[in-house]
């Protein structure tokens, strides 16, 4: 339906299947975009995380591996996207995608250990992309972008934040509760002898609105991530200086200790049926001042809008329900939709940030005639980004009554600016004549 025959559509899949067609190479015009609106900037955060991509059906589909879902197979993307604090984290596009694909067999009880042990030397091992997509980043963006990098949990690993130092990158990163900070000294640290999260002095003090969580959410777990409520959070937050020594499993080529700041945010007077809120973070970021701590939290709790960014993704783009039968033809189809999402993402927060999104960065001039002409609510002369977004979802058949647009109105209203703005193009490029 989109292709408008047949003929563009068996063309579309053979491009899909090109060996000369790669993902990156798909991708790279919006990488440059990306970095373009990241020099405008000055300073950003990127935010990395992985999401896993499941897709059903009977038919065995080349390349693709395990995924959560015993039942589906699949692959993983790893990205990192931009954001600009200074405009309410305005989406600014992706600076890089990895995919990944759990072909081999999974480890049985018995070679468990020599599994691991061998692990720790593969070169292609999965927790080497957050590193490896850092670097490409860093040595990608020009020397004038200021970058924090945020992550999750996942990626709380000793050699990674060795790499970080090693470049200067900024971070702030989620670690475990299993990690363990000690105290800054003039002796090596030794076992034993090391600081508490629960020691670190308190700074200052917060509300922050949480949002409630269901077991039919993407983001439930039962263990990480209860079922809750919503409710106001009053948050305590607490730092300190503070030196992370290398684990005994890391190679001894890793410095033995490193120096930076660790900050706790944990909730007080939770509700007593209520699992409450608690992170522990590592930074390069300083925390000197109330301001510099008040920073650090509103940079991490930047990190959700990649979540929004993956149901943009899955749910807006529809990308799981793509019938494609291999796990190649699947990365160059994910390559085409990723910016799309981006630009979907960009459309779904003009409600939440007014004004801090140009007009020029959500449509086309011609796109506005395009809406001013099909939509049931055009937008006015002059256009707001505002009105856009509600003209764009009511071609996509938003009900008023139904609150802020949804991905899947969204989505609908996009792909149908898109199919009418090329009908609007191919009727102006007709030869008209004067029939008088």
């Amino acid at each position: 339906m989109a292709l408008g025959s047949e003929a563009a559509c068996e063309g579309f899949y053979r491009f899909l299947r090109n060996d000369k067609v790669t993902s990156q190479g798909i991708l790279a015009p919006h990488f440059e975009a990306t970095i373009a609106r990241c020099l405008d900037a000055g300073s950003v955060v990127i935010v990395h995380d992985t999401t896993q991509f499941q897709f059903g059906g009977d038919g065995e589909r080349e390349g693709l591996g395990t995924t959560g879902n015993v039942s589906q197979k699949g692959f993983f993307g790893h990205f990192a996207l931009a954001l600009d604090p200074a405009a309410a984290n305005k989406p600014l596009g992706l600076l890089g995608l990895k995919t990944f694909s759990r072909t081999k067999k999974k480890y049985s009880r018995e070679s468990r250990a020599a599994y691991l042990r061998n692990l720790r030397k593969d070169p292609t091992k999965e927790s080497l992309r957050w590193g490896d997509l850092l670097e490409d980043i860093e040595s990608s963006l020009p020397e004038e972008v200021r970058a924090i990098h945020v992550m999750d949990r996942e990626s709380d690993n000793y050699v990674l934040i060795s790499r970080m130092m090693a470049t200067d990158a900024r971070f702030v990163i989620r670690v475990t509760a299993k990690r363990r900070l000690f105290p800054l000294g003039a002796d090596e640290p030794v076992a034993g002898i090391y600081e508490e999260w629960d020691d670190l002095p308190d700074i200052l003090e917060r509300e922050v609105p949480l949002s409630a969580r269901k077991k039919s959410s993407p983001y439930y777990c039962a263990g990480r991530h209860p079922v809750r409520r919503e409710r106001i959070a009053r948050l305590r937050v607490a730092a300190k200086r503070i030196r992370v020594k290398r684990p005994s499993n890391t190679g001894v080529r890793w410095p033995s200790a490193l120096e930076l700041n660790a900050v706790r945010v944990y909730e007080v007077d939770a509700p007593r049926d209520e699992e409450p809120v608690e992170w522990l973070v590592l930074t390069t970021e300083p925390i000197l001042q109330k301001k510099d701590v008040a920073h650090i939290v509103d940079m991490y709790r930047a990190r959700w809008v990649i979540e929004e960014y993956f149901k943009a993704l899955k749910t807006g783009c529809a990308f799981e329900r793509r019938q494609l039968e291999s796990y190649k033809t699947l990365k160059n189809a994910l390559a085409i939709l990723a910016p799309i999402a981006c630009r979907i993402l960009l459309l779904r927060s003009i409600e939440r940030i007014p004004g801090s999104i140009k007009l020029e960065e959500a449509v086309t001039t011609t796109q506005v005639e395009v809406l001013r002409a099909f939509s049931s609510r055009p937008p006015p002369q002059p256009a707001t980004t505002e009105s856009v977004l509600t003209a764009i979802a009511a071609l996509g058949g938003h009900l008023r009554n139904n609150g802020p647009p949804g991905w899947h109105v969204l989505w609908r209203g996009y792909q149908e600016l898109m199919t009418l703005e090329r009908a609007w193009i191919a009727a102006r490029k007709r030869k008209r004549s004067d029939q008088s």
